[in-house]
């Protein structure tokens, strides 16, 4: 009887677990946990976040646009741009010594394009033959007879180191009289003459004065032309390359070649030629195939602007020659 009230008395109690438990090797915590109270470990001293009001709805800007931002009517549309597409090198083709060999400077007068004549200005019927020239649609300039080094003998009335200001500045006076209304001049041989300065400043100060631009023919790499030039605010062109240094009819061709090529890396090539047999003939033969989509032949003072850039210099390594 008493066992009995023992066993009611643990099983109302809950005692009776934590013996069954200890009977079959259960821990003790684990008999008691539905007895036991969990405790809580104490939350540190933190201040209280403040509270933060938000924005009004006008106040809040929308971070995309509804529409794009209004272009204003006078801002210019940019036109769009062509892949691949460029404008055409330029070349000038310049044949000097014009006017002596008659029969020759007329087979260049007849050629169908845009060349660039350097007159003699001693050549018999000068005005005539320019007026032809001009005709046909080309474009005139002086070729001034300058002392070169050595013996050769550059024609009458010739500029040389040993003239005064006032020798170079008549004859430079009296030539440009009988050549009319012409905008530039290059020198007929010259290797000594465009390599003294002071001869030079001479002439670059009569060119100034008439508005007139100066190609160099690089007769030799000692040229000033070009700091004359800039001393006087007077246009500089100097040439590429003479197409008939060498005056063979394959020579000429193999020049050409070389002038499409500077033409196409620079933009602009300036080629020196010659009336004669083999450069006609090879001139003549290259103006009926030259790739016309690639470059556009030229007058001088399509390269140049007299009254705009006080000195577009267009240089190259020279080939002396005279």
């Amino acid at each position: 009887m008493f066992i009995r009230d023992v066993l009611k008395e643990l099983c109302r109690t809950g005692l009776i677990y934590v013996i069954m438990a200890c009977m079959v090797g259960v821990g003790v915590d684990i008999a008691l946990r539905p007895f036991l109270v969990p405790i809580t470990p104490p939350l540190p001293d933190v201040a209280p976040a403040p509270l933060v009001t938000p924005p009004p709805p006008e106040a809040v800007k929308p971070s995309i646009p509804d529409k794009p931002p209004a272009v204003p009517e006078s801002a210019p549309i940019p036109a769009p741009v062509v892949q691949g597409e460029s404008p055409k090198a330029r070349i000038v083709i310049v044949i000097d010594d014009m006017g002596m060999a008659r029969t020759w400077s007329r087979d260049v007068v007849q050629m169908d394009a845009a060349l660039t004549l350097a007159y003699l200005p001693y050549a018999d019927n000068l005005q005539q033959q320019m007026d032809e020239a001009r005709l046909k649609g080309h474009q005139v300039m002086l070729h001034m007879p300058m002392q070169p080094v050595g013996h050769e003998n550059p024609g009458p009335n010739a500029i040389t180191p040993a003239m005064t200001a006032e020798d170079v500045t008549g004859i430079m006076h009296d030539t440009l009289a009988k050549m009319g209304d012409i905008k530039a001049m290059n020198n007929h041989m010259g290797s000594a003459a465009t390599a003294d300065r002071g001869v030079m400043d001479m002439v670059m100060q009569v060119l100034a004065a008439k508005g007139m631009v100066f190609l160099d023919s690089v007769t030799t790499q000692t040229s000033q032309a070009r700091e004359a030039a800039l001393a006087h605010g007077v246009p500089y062109l100097a040439r590429d390359l003479f197409l008939d240094h060498i005056p063979t009819e394959e020579a000429v061709d193999q020049a050409l070649k070389s002038m499409e090529q500077i033409a196409a890396h620079k933009g602009v090539a300036i080629a020196i030629g010659h009336p004669r047999p083999a450069t006609i003939k090879a001139l003549r033969s290259w103006l009926a195939r030259y790739d016309r989509a690639r470059f556009e032949i030229v007058p001088l003072s399509a390269v140049f602007t007299v009254a705009a850039d006080p000195l577009p210099v267009h240089m190259s390594v020279p080939t002396t020659a005279d």
